[in-house]
């Protein structure tokens, strides 16, 4: 039977969405690799240079809701190409860097820019491809962003062997003029949008200015200590914002974030499980190369080797997971898939800080499988628990818990390491009989993130439903 030119239309709308996803998340997690001689070239501490990360990930991850509702009152297409070009800018402006504030407001540019692809990518999908492709198509976006996401430090590792880590933001330049050229021709015209809708964007700003001052305290924590002034002001401004937030959307007619939302227990277990899932699998993905260079002087190169096997194990497993919650449920894969994590992360931090790469490679394929089993799992538990009237800003919530959970990772990590090589003291694991005491216990640390998922997938449904009601 001849395939049909809907089928081949809707084949290449996937493919660009995949190859715009992989970007976008490579482009986050291959920086973890060059934190190391980006510290060395700028001569910054950890916690300061943790702002090339952190301040990535917090635009990225605040733009994906905000790019969700703008989306009601624009054409996906029109957003899709003005941020593929703001994330190019933004690429470039890494690329030449001569500071460290240079680079963290050039990684915030290109965030700007690439937060519009997992905001509108899921959504696009779902309304073009038919009914029967859709789940599928659905689970390969997902497979795309684990598989971005730990193949990111593999790439870093690889470019910065062969050049510096200014050749990491040129080769996104040239991805991100690829995906301009796939989008341009892949995605279908649409109708004009309702332009008489509300976006409530002063709700949006609410919950971005918290957040972001939430990053900060932490971040600011690891520099100038945890009592700090600025560390205080931080924190009460959050909780203040946050308070007008939820005062904000009891009352306005068409809010940002509907209240429904908040009082679904399915929805929130689902966005905990997804924070904290992503926070501990990009844990060890930030800590492990700051020890292999920073500690045993090892060649990002290499690096890249030690990761590349979780990586191939997520890009392999992912698929599978994902109709393998299909059959079992999607809570039985989720406890087990962190478990797997968890078991990783202690075995990391047993063993895995040891000097041996062999041992740490073979250790972070465990966090590999069980990010695996995780990733497109959460993201289905949180689509089950939406009715259709909030599914689209609800996915993007979920998106932005997801992403702000690979934000707060390096962030607490940065200031953690800062922090604890002020004590000469042992690990805290007893096993652990190393010379990277402070190493063994950030993966220790990651590990609380796992067993708080683990709390949050225990509560959902045992086997897959949808929603009747928000």
């Amino acid at each position: 039977m001849p395939e049909r030119k809907g089928d081949r239309s809707s084949r290449l709308l996937l493919f660009v969405m995949m190859l715009a996803l992989f970007v976008s998340v490579v482009n986050q997690t291959m920086v973890n690799v060059a934190v190391p001689p980006i510290r060395q070239d700028f001569g910054s501490s950890e916690a300061a240079v943790g702002w090339v990360n952190t301040g990535y990930l917090l635009v990225f991850a605040l733009c994906v809701p905000i790019y969700g509702r703008l989306s009601d009152v624009m054409q996906t297409r029109k957003i899709l190409l003005a941020g593929l070009v703001v994330f190019g800018v933004g690429s470039l402006a890494c690329a030449l860097a001569p500071t460290l504030p240079t680079l963290v407001a050039g990684r915030a540019v290109q965030a700007a820019g690439a937060g519009t692809i997992p905001a509108l990518a899921f959504g696009l999908v779902a309304r073009t491809i038919p009914a029967g492709s859709r789940g599928p198509a659905l689970g390969l976006l997902s497979a795309t962003i684990g598989a971005g996401a730990a193949f990111g430090p593999v790439v870093g590792g690889f470019l910065i062997g062969a050049g510096s880590w200014h050749t990491l933001f040129y080769f996104t330049l040239a991805l991100v003029g690829v995906a301009l050229v796939g989008v341009a021709l892949a995605l279908p015209k649409e109708a004009v949008p309702d332009l008489s809708r509300s976006l409530d964007l002063t709700s949006g700003a609410l919950l971005g200015v918290s957040v972001a001052l939430v990053l900060f305290g932490v971040t600011e924590a690891g520099n100038v200590g945890p009592f700090s002034w600025r560390v205080g002001i931080a924190a009460a401004f959050s909780v203040g914002g946050l308070a007008l937030f939820f005062r904000r959307i009891n009352r306005v007619p068409e809010p940002f974030v509907s209240p429904k939302l908040i009082g679904n227990p399915g929805f929130i277990a689902a966005c905990v499980a997804g924070f904290t899932g992503q926070f501990a699998n990009v844990s060890g993905l930030f800590i492990l190369p700051l020890y292999l260079t920073g500690e045993l002087g090892r060649s990002e190169l290499l690096v890249g080797l030690v990761l590349l096997p979780g990586a191939v194990v997520v890009a392999l497993f992912s698929p599978l997971a994902g109709r393998l919650s299909d059959r079992a449920g999607l809570r039985p894969v989720l406890v087990a898939g962190l478990l797997v994590l968890l078991s990783g992360l202690v075995f990391m931090s047993t063993f895995g800080v040891s000097g041996s790469v062999w041992l740490a490679a073979l250790g972070m394929s465990l966090p590999g499988f069980g990010f695996a089993a995780t990733n497109s799992t959460a993201s289905n538990a949180a689509s089950a628990s939406l009715t259709p009237d909030t599914a689209g800003v609800g996915l993007g919530i979920y998106q932005m818990c997801f992403f702000l959970g690979a934000g707060f990772a390096p962030a607490l990590f940065g200031a953690f390491l800062t922090f604890r090589r002020n004590f000469d003291a042992g690990a805290i694991n007893p096993v652990y009989s190393g010379d990277g005491a402070a190493y063994s216990d950030a993966f220790l640390l990651a590990g609380i993130g796992a067993i708080i998922a683990l709390a949050a997938a225990l509560t959902l449904p045992g086997r897959n439903s949808r929603a009747k009601n928000g």
